[in-house]
């Protein structure tokens, strides 16, 4: 996803539930999160341009196949 979004997705970190990645601005991390929530993906901003994601302990590949799938969609909104 990162290759794919470069702009939106870099820095990727974290393991298990506790996971980030930075965005080149604040701004496109701003349009990130907007995207997301308009798709009904609760998310959220950490410090100047990191997002955050701490999923509920209940969380499987399938979860993880549907927020990878929404991000994706985000990042193309986002762009636009």
């Amino acid at each position: 996803m990162a290759s794919k979004h470069p702009q939106f997705i870099s820095d990727v970190r974290g393991k298990g539930t506790y996971l980030a990645f930075d965005c080149e601005s604040a701004d496109l991390r701003n349009k990130l999160v907007a995207a997301l929530k308009a798709q009904g993906v609760n998310s959220g901003g950490c410090g100047v341009k990191t997002m955050r994601l701490r999923p509920t302990l209940y969380f499987e590949k399938k979860h993880a196949d549907i927020y990878l799938e929404a991000l994706d969609k985000a990042c193309q909104q986002a762009s636009s």
